[in-house]
């Protein structure tokens, strides 16, 4: 997995992130229940798009995960958010993408553009828009993987 975070540095996102994550600590609740809710919501990504969305917004949360907060701030996220899981998680998209033909170059591309997207939700005003894109990863969470469970 490659994270290119050229234009937006980790300590940044790791900053922006406090916040939600923070909020997770306290009560992780809306977190959870909009990861849960983008998981079971019989959703699952089908096309070539969509999957690079997947693994982009995967990458951009393994990314984050790569310098985490304190475990105290991280204890009520599910495991696949923490970074016990997200790794295994983001390479396994990676893997599927590769496997069907996709350039890593194209990846690449995704998880940038989903970086972009991240710091657009976790940097507005909106505590919604932050919980949307949990809700997404909880959509994205590969079938797979939760087989393999």
């Amino acid at each position: 997995m490659k994270i290119n975070c050229t234009a937006i540095s980790a300590t940044f996102l790791a900053a922006m992130m406090l916040g939600p994550v923070q909020l997770a600590a306290q009560n992780g609740d809306p977190i959870v229940e909009a990861f849960e809710r983008g998981r079971t919501s019989g959703v699952t990504p089908s096309t070539r798009g969509e999957k690079m969305i997947c693994a982009g917004n995967w990458a951009g949360w393994a990314g984050l995960m790569s310098d985490p907060p304190p475990d105290e701030d991280l204890v009520n996220l599910p495991r696949e958010l923490r970074p016990e899981g997200v790794f295994g998680i983001s390479n396994s998209w990676d893997a599927h993408l590769l496997s069907e033909g996709v350039k890593q170059a194209d990846i690449d591309k995704a998880t940038d553009k989903a970086l972009d997207e991240m710091v657009a939700a976790f940097g507005d005003d909106d505590p919604a828009d932050s919980l949307r894109y949990f809700e997404t990863l909880g959509t994205c969470l590969p079938r797979w993987h939760e087989s393999e469970q």
